[in-house]
């Protein structure tokens, strides 16, 4: 069965019981959360995987003057107060005071991110002349994370094998559009592995047969990677591979989410209009179905928007069955007398509405 609409009618002054939504009463400045709830990541008590989004689902209603007009804030913090992600969302100017509002906020785990608990924090604030006005804040029941495990698809091939017990590096994929960032793929089996870039590092943890990891690390353009591995005891841990290629400018390797990655993107004409084409691949086989919102642009100015399915409606991401397989995902627009220079690219989940991961800004050529 696919899922369908419930329909109330408005105004809506009373939270319904059967949204399922966990009871809260909580006055923030001119806004009262009334409940909440969690979808998909750590829906129903499950660990929160790493590297993955949590959707964090708000009802609330107008109790006072909403002028300025209030934004609400989703935080994730670790056990010991550090901080992690967050979400915000501007709550609008058509609310009505007393009516039932809901709002949708994705948190979107960093890949490289282990905490074993997510304090959840949810806040309401303002901003003006001055600054951001805090109006009031609370801390939700805390989730479980699932550390470990969070891979994304390997678009370059690179092998290597960390002696003597593994595991096997089986890809290295450089997004190097403003500062750089190399995506280091692992395979198992093998033991867990510290990976250092300079200051920054990383853990992969171990890994069973069959299993893969994604992990993250800056790198600098012009350079060729050079990685300082051990072992999580402590022990040198030395990589058979290749040396990695010099970073160039330009490269593309964009993930949304822990559910697919942008390699590559070129505007060309064909067809009498200009066409934005994506190159996608799927992390895994996917049971959302998403579509792909692409706006144009020529320096700061907007020529178009083109909101689809993958490869025109005819790919959909339901039908993303091959971990790592390419697709293609053409988006056209009417030429224009400027020349598009750049895009946005989003993704997000159609029945929903919620966001994939965060929206990208690349250069066209």
């Amino acid at each position: 069965m696919g899922g369908g609409y419930r329909l109330f009618p408005r105004p809506l002054t009373a939270l319904p019981p059967e949204l399922g939504y966990t009871p809260l009463e909580a006055e923030l400045g001119p806004v009262r959360l009334l409940g909440y709830r969690i979808a998909g990541a750590g829906q129903g008590g499950v660990p929160v995987p790493q590297g993955s989004a949590v959707e964090l689902q708000l009802a609330w209603q107008a109790t006072g003057a909403q002028e300025p007009v209030p934004s609400l804030t989703a935080r994730f913090f670790d056990a010991q107060g550090g901080f992690i992600t967050n979400a915000d969302r501007w709550l609008g100017s058509d609310t009505a005071e007393g009516e039932v509002r809901f709002t949708h906020l994705s948190l979107q785990l960093p890949l490289n991110t282990c905490a074993e608990t997510l304090i959840p924090n949810v806040g309401v604030y303002t901003v003006d002349a001055n600054g951001f006005n805090t109006l009031g804040e609370l801390n939700l029941p805390a989730l479980a994370m699932r550390c470990g495990g969070s891979s994304l698809p390997a678009a370059h091939f690179k092998p290597g094998l960390v002696l003597w017990s593994g595991p096997f590096l089986c890809g290295a994929d450089t997004d190097s559009r403003d500062s750089a960032t190399i995506y280091l793929h692992w395979c198992g089996p093998g033991r867990g592995l510290r990976v250092q870039s300079g200051e920054a590092q990383a853990i992969v943890s171990p890994l069973g047969v069959g299993q893969r990891q994604t992990i993250a690390l800056p790198v600098a353009v012009g350079t060729r990677p050079t990685f300082a591995l051990t072992r999580l005891d402590g022990a040198p841990a030395p990589l058979l591979a290749a040396p990695f290629a010099q970073v160039t400018p330009g490269k593309l390797y964009i993930p949304f989410g822990n559910t697919m990655a942008l390699t590559g993107a070129a505007l060309k004409e064909r067809g009498g209009m200009q066409v934005v084409d994506l190159r996608w691949r799927g992390a895994r086989p996917l049971v959302e179905d998403y579509a792909v919102s692409v706006r144009l642009l020529a320096g700061e100015t907007f020529l178009g928007m083109h909101d689809m399915q993958p490869a025109l409606s005819t790919i959909p991401t339901l039908k993303w069955v091959l971990t790592g397989a390419e697709v293609m995902d053409p988006h056209p627009f009417e030429i224009s007398e400027q020349q598009a220079t750049a895009a946005s690219i989003a993704v997000y989940e159609r029945f929903r509405l919620t966001m994939v991961g965060e929206a990208a800004s690349i250069a066209l050529r």
